[in-house]
């Protein structure tokens, strides 16, 4: 998946409330933002919520209605990161720089980690000139620390994730621990993520008070500790909460996300993540040169072209 520049954010995320009112979920509306020929729906990065726990990208795309929404990309490349792609409906292929190609099926996990750097496409299943069927899912980044950030890059898939019930929901165990489950996708530092199914009107979720979490509704409206969260919002959940009230229609369905609050700032630009401006402007020159660092996905003519981030080009020392 791509990140369409909206201009530089903030390089840390903004400090949230104190008192009582700072356990309160807060609602953030979803921006819509076009993505090849189909679009998405972007919960984070915004200038209100740079980051949910690590995770600092987090799309949704895609209902069951929607036949004429595709969101493949071309080859493009990432650093810094890892990402994480997971469908609730229809089929998507991943190939990379590694020489990796698989079928993505609902339910399924693929997670690359870019580290120093990797260059990846998404296509979508076709039939003919539309989806073979809707797709519908998400895509999610998560920054690697900086210990972490060059790592050599890597793709896995998982097949078989985790099911998870309680009498009010039950749900996928993605990625990380919870109920003493553990998930089997590779963990370079603590998060979660969670698809999660309403059963009953209300019921509880523990909850690491030592993090912070993300809840994206995919179709129906939610309720997080009495406030409502239509589907067209996302709710950030700050770290303090050892447990959280959820409710909803029988079968809506959510995405939960978490981990403990960034420990350093990052700089993000198009598709890469850094710990310094230079980091993104070297990442930058090096895709656009065709450097080895990115490997070789063959000549093809979707290649993206990565916009000149918003710093100077030739003053790289005092970025």
């Amino acid at each position: 998946m791509n990140n369409d520049p909206v201009g530089p954010l903030p390089t840390s995320t903004p400090t949230k409330t104190n008192s009582t009112e700072r356990l309160t979920p807060k609602i953030f509306p979803l921006t819509t933002v076009p993505l090849a020929s189909g679009r998405v729906s972007r919960a984070i990065p915004k200038v209100q919520l740079r980051s949910i726990g690590p995770w600092c990208f987090l799309d949704r795309f895609g209902n069951l209605e929607d036949l004429t929404n595709d969101v493949s990309v071309g080859p493009h490349p990432h650093i810094g990161l890892q990402t994480l792609t997971w469908l609730m409906s229809g089929r998507m292929f991943h190939s990379d720089s590694l020489g990796s190609e698989q079928r993505l099926e609902p339910h399924q996990l693929n997670l690359m980690t870019a580290g120093r750097g990797i260059a990846h496409a998404e296509a979508v299943e076709r039939n003919g000139s539309s989806p073979a069927t809707p797709v519908v899912g998400a895509q999610l980044w998560l920054a690697l620390p900086q210990l972490l950030a060059s790592v050599a890059p890597a793709f896995n898939h998982y097949p078989d994730l985790p099911q998870l019930a309680t009498q009010a929901w039950k749900g996928t165990l993605i990625l990380g621990t919870f109920l003493d489950t553990v998930s089997p996708a590779r963990l370079d530092q603590p998060a979660l993520a969670l698809e999660i199914t309403i059963l009953r009107d209300r019921g509880e979720l523990d909850l690491d008070p030592t993090f912070e979490y993300g809840l994206l509704p995919f179709d129906s409206p939610l309720v997080v500790d009495d406030v409502v969260l239509p589907p067209t919002h996302c709710a950030f959940l700050p770290a303090g909460a050892s447990s959280r009230r959820i409710g909803g229609s029988q079968g809506a369905t959510a995405l939960l996300i978490g981990g403990p609050p960034l420990a350093q700032p990052i700089v993000m630009w198009w598709n890469y993540v850094g710990h310094s401006r230079e980091e993104v402007v070297q990442a930058h020159q090096d895709w656009k040169i065709g450097s080895d660092r990115f490997g070789d996905l063959g000549r093809r003519s979707d290649r993206m072209t990565s916009p000149k981030p918003p710093w100077s080009s030739t003053t790289q020392g005092t970025l």
